[in-house]
């Protein structure tokens, strides 16, 4: 199953998530739910190090679980 990138097209929150080729154009926002949701890239071996810096929540997050998990530390609302 390909690594993809996503940017959602509302809040432009960027992700990784593993999908199936046919579901791909499916996907909703992990943030706000949005269905504008375009493809950056993809890859078909994930990294071993995924981390990235949010500006938005200030932080290095390794994944969509972490991003989660931040958000409901500093109790931004999760849709």
């Amino acid at each position: 199953m390909p690594l993809y990138d996503f940017k959602c097209k509302s809040c432009m929150i960027e992700w990784e998530e593993f999908s199936k080729m046919d579901e791909k154009d499916n996907i909703k926002c992990e943030l706000c739910g949005g269905k504008g949701v375009s493809l950056i890239t993809i890859t078909s071996k994930p990294n071993v190090f995924m981390e990235e810096y949010d500006e938005g929540l200030d932080a290095v997050v390794t994944g969509p679980a972490h991003r989660r998990q931040i958000m409901k530390e500093r109790h931004y609302e999760e849709v």
